[in-house]
This record gives structure tokens, sequence and C-alpha cells, in this order.
């Protein structure tokens, strides 16, 4: 419920008890059966009233409840699925991170830049999320890999192999025939 329908069933509240009450003079008999039918409605329009104080008053801890749950899962869980992740794969896109995660990619990167234990690579129009752990391991592999042939240097680094060719299209890593090594770009 927005903030717009809210105000205008709070403004109504605050007017109801303004609202002028009908006097009749006269006892005729359809005047009597029209009075005690607009006290009957007054009194369904008072319930009403308790009931939609009630469901607005609902929908706002509802609401609240569902803010303090986002900002907790936004926190904790994503943190401990990423690391999941990031243990099991080696690293996660930013591009995945909505299907993977259930977060925006941009939330993501949030994420890596707030903590000292990721590390971010950026790729063309993408972006690489790694923990210390699994970079350092990644650069490990990639300076014990001797070929130059990049198709072989892909399989020799397993789980990193996509990364290396996404890394190696975007000029990030490159070839060192002096040390016969793989290096990245810093």
């Amino acid at each position: 419920m927005g903030s717009g329908s809210s105000r205008r069933i709070d403004d109504y509240f605050k007017t109801r008890s303004r609202r002028a009450s009908l006097r009749i003079g006269s006892e005729d008999s359809g005047l009597s059966e029209l009075r005690a039918e607009l006290e009957r409605l007054n009194s369904r329009i008072d319930i009403l009233e308790d009931l939609l104080k009630e469901i607005l008053d609902s929908v706002r801890r509802v609401e609240k409840d569902v803010r303090g749950m986002r900002s907790l899962s936004s926190r904790s869980s994503v943190p401990a699925k990423l690391k999941e992740i990031l243990s099991r794969e080696g690293y996660l896109l930013a591009s995945d991170a909505r299907h993977r995660l259930g977060v925006s990619p941009a939330r993501l990167v949030s994420i890596a830049r707030e903590s000292d234990d990721l590390v971010i690579l950026e790729l063309e129009g993408d972006m690489a999320i790694m923990s210390m752990e699994s970079y350092r391991d990644f650069l490990g592999k990639l300076a014990s890999t001797g070929t130059s042939d990049p198709e072989e240097a892909a399989r020799a680094l397993g789980r990193y192999s996509k990364l290396f060719l996404m890394l190696r299209r975007r000029g990030g890593v490159y070839y060192d025939s002096r040390s016969k090594s793989w290096k990245m770009l810093e």
C-alpha cells in the first residue's frame, strides 16, 4: 500500500469525527425508519473504520518486517551463499548474481567492495568476484601453466578456464615468453 493511500485513509479517520449527525425533527414513520437505517449504517461504518485501522496497522507491521528481512538477508545470507559458491567454483560473475544469489549485479559488486576478503576483476562488460584465497589459487595456477597455447592453458586451469578466456579476450592476461608463464596485468 503506497504512502498516498494510507494518507487518504488516515485523513478520513481524522475527519470522521467532524461528520455532522443527521437530526430529523419530524417523527413521521418514514423518517423514523430512515433515522434507524442511518444509525445502523453509522454503526457499520464505525466497525469498518476499526477494521481498516487494524488492517492498516497490520500492513505497516508486515512492510516493516519485510524491510527488516531484506536488510538482514542482504547482510548475512548473501555473503554466506557467495562464500559457498566461491569456495566451490572459485569465482562468480556479477551478471549471474540475480540468478545465483537473488541480488542485483550492482548489489553483489557493492558487497565485494565493502569486503576486505573479496577481489573484483573487471572483464569486458562484466565483473568477476573472487575470494582472496581463490584469487591466489588462480594466480598460482596461472603462473605454473607453462604452455603458451591459450586453449591448453584454459584446460590446465580447470575451474578457472572460463575466467581465463574472458580475461584473455579483454587483454587482462598475457603470456610472458621470458618467464614462460601466464601473467595478469595489474
